[in-house]
């Protein structure tokens, strides 16, 4: 079935806001902030995701700890829930256990024991012996026999198999803010090809003229010369600039360097040439090779913060 072009905007256009704002809904749900940390709580069933899993074999204690609800559910090694705490709102704060001690700390110290529960009192994170910043890897967290992602917790038998021992509800996956993330920038990008090709299109009829079999534009206008010009050029930096951006992140100085000022020059330089864009007096041909040109622009510097985004997924 065709699907007209308004209508496929207009679709790409509610799915990227219904995924945002539904990555910011689970946010919101998971977001806690826990003022009577003392206080002892049922288990916690926010549809937030597991931060990292703590085990201690010596008192048989699985701490199954999440992020952004700053939640700690604690059970026994064969999953049985035992007792529950939370923290005042820390958002990124960092869990360890301790000389049979549950640290929950960013700043101050929330001390448990992790036997029952029980409020030991509040320390500073400069005065723990460990820092869980200090781990560079998921493979330098003690886990014990258990390994863990987002949503369970699994032991894993001697036979190499794996038996589940927590387990959240599948309907969590609904509210997790890095699938809807993702949705929105897939959406997003759809539409901006789209867009690309629609101007390929333009260009394309506008400077086909009869006669003119190389298809190619004589300017009359200087302005509109000088625009395009100034974009072609700015395309063929920043498109070197995300095959090479990969590359620096390796490089922090480097990768600084040569990313704040891109990202500068693309603010200030849109600011005052599409000013004159949009004011532009041309021919129909001089106007969709500028246009066109702009778009590419615009598609560089995105296919650039994408290099960076995946650089720093994939090496930090």
């Amino acid at each position: 079935m065709h699907i007209g072009k308004t209508k496929m905007n207009m679709l790409l256009g509610v799915l990227f806001f219904c995924a945002i704002a539904l990555g910011l809904l689970g946010r919101l749900l998971c977001t806690r902030s826990w003022k009577d940390y003392a206080a002892l709580r049922p288990e916690c069933r926010i549809p937030d995701s597991i931060e990292t899993v703590l085990y201690d074999e010596a008192l048989d204690r699985l701490c199954v700890c999440y992020n952004n609800a700053n939640r700690v559910n604690v059970y026994d090694g064969a999953g049985t829930f035992l007792w529950s705490v939370g923290t005042p709102y820390l958002r990124n704060s960092e869990f360890e256990l301790l000389d049979g001690e549950l640290v929950i700390f960013d700043g101050d110290a929330y001390c448990y024991d992790v036997i029952d529960g029980s409020f030991l009192g509040l320390a500073k994170e400069a005065e723990l012996p460990v820092k869980h910043t200090t781990w560079s890897s998921m493979e330098t967290r003690q886990v014990g026999p258990y390994t863990f992602d987002s949503f369970e917790v699994c032991r894993i038998l001697p036979d190499g198999s794996r038996e589940t021992v927590v387990a959240r509800p599948w309907w969590h996956c609904l509210f997790l803010f890095p699938l809807w993330w993702a949705v929105a920038m897939l959406a997003a990008l759809v539409r901006g090809v789209l867009y690309l090709l629609e101007k390929l299109r333009d260009h394309r009829e506008a400077v086909r003229q009869p006669g003119n079999e190389e298809a190619s534009v004589v300017f009359q206008s200087r302005e509109a010369l000088f625009l395009r010009n100034y974009y072609r050029a700015q395309t063929l930096v920043q498109a070197a600039a995300a095959a090479l951006l990969p590359v620096g992140i390796h490089f922090p100085p480097a990768f600084t360097l040569g990313l704040f000022p891109l990202v500068i020059h693309f603010i200030g330089s849109g600011w005052v040439l599409d000013n004159k864009r949009d004011r532009l007096v041309c021919e129909r041909a001089e106007r969709a090779e500028v246009d066109l040109w702009h778009t590419l622009k615009l598609a560089t510097m995105v296919a650039a913060f994408l290099a960076v985004v995946v650089s720093v997924l994939l090496f930090h």
